[in-house]
Parts: C-alpha cells; sequence; structure tokens
C-alpha cells in the first residue's frame, strides 16, 4: 500500500533555497526526501511511503540541505 502525505512549508522570510524533507515511520530508518514544487504558500512536497498496511502517522522535519 502507497501512504502519501502532502507537505506545504511557508518561511515568513521568503527563503526557499537549499531546503529538504527528513521522512522516517517507526522503527524504520530515515530518508531524504525532496520538496516536489512551489505554490502560492510556498514549498510542496509529496511523500510516498510504502507499507503493508495503512500509517496513522509519519514524521516529516524540513531541513537546510
Amino acid at each position: 500500500m502507497k501512504n502519501t502525505v502532502i507537505v506545504h512549508y511557508h518561511s515568513q522570510h521568503g527563503n526557499y533555497f537549499d531546503y529538504s524533507l527528513w521522512k522516517w515511520i517507526d522503527f524504520h530508518e530515515g530518508t531524504d526526501s525532496q520538496f516536489s514544487g512551489f505554490d502560492s504558500f510556498g514549498l510542496v512536497g509529496n511523500l510516498t511511503i510504502d507499507s503493508p498496511f495503512f500509517l496513522e502517522h509519519i514524521y516529516v522535519i524540513v531541513k537546510k540541505s
């Protein structure tokens, strides 16, 4: 099953250069992911995590690359 989360990130300073995402789920190592686009709010990231079941939550950190 593919679990998908859409992340919208807005910076008060309007600086969106060199940001990425770190994602992980319980009992698994995290992976680096890139934002996939930009909209009127800020950066947009589409995160997909494969799992044999529906995930109630995932963990995400927005970080400087």
